[in-house]
């Protein structure tokens, strides 16, 4: 009898064991070098346009409304605190006279079954507001950008004389759903 629960233990120990050497991440941020940001994580790079600003932690646009936590909000309103850990901004950048601005973001997946798809879907609603509804006006797989492809989804509101576009380049790659996040908008016309 002992020996078949030594030999029960040993087994539980290694399969323990051979889960906990599961595959690691890769997963590393880019960085920035002068005006170029790179992410060979990522396979991409960004060369900031002229006239167009690096988001640093410094400036006012660094903690911006960018913690989707898309998969977080389930129990409760997730704090940025709360999101730190799992959501990473990559790199920022925006041209504030025109409105433009783009993000590269990371953000851990909670759960192995969780998808672009239930992402897309989350991430389209957090943003929506009874005064801005955002709606998908396209959705193109397979998008190449550098040595990845995204997943590319366009979104639209029109709120308060002001029309609101969002383009997302969204992937998953290991453990993160990664996005590219360009904003931009303008004056509607009267």
């Amino acid at each position: 009898m002992k020996r078949k629960i030594t030999a029960l233990l040993l087994c539980i120990m290694t399969v323990l064991t051979l889960v906990g050497c599961g595959e690691k991440s890769t997963y590393d941020p880019g960085s920035w070098s002068g005006d170029v940001y790179m992410s060979s994580w990522l396979g991409i790079s960004y060369r900031l346009p002229d006239g167009v600003t690096k988001v640093t932690d410094d400036n006012m646009f660094a903690r911006r409304f960018l913690y989707s936590g898309a998969f977080y909000g389930e129990s409760g309103e997730p704090t940025v605190k709360d999101l730190e850990d799992v959501v990473t901004i990559e790199m920022g950048a925006y041209y504030f006279m025109e409105s433009y601005s783009i993000w590269i973001v990371t953000e851990e997946i909670p759960d192995d079954s969780l998808t672009v798809d239930d992402w897309i879907d989350e991430y389209v609603s957090w943003i929506s507001t009874p005064v801005a509804e955002y709606s998908v006006i396209s959705d193109t797989p397979d998008v190449a950008i550098g040595e990845q492809k995204f997943r590319e989804v366009k979104l639209y509101t029109a709120s308060i004389g002001v029309r609101l576009y969002q383009d997302l380049y969204i992937t998953q790659k290991e453990d993160r759903i990664c996005y590219i996040l360009v904003e931009y908008g303008g004056e509607m016309e009267e």
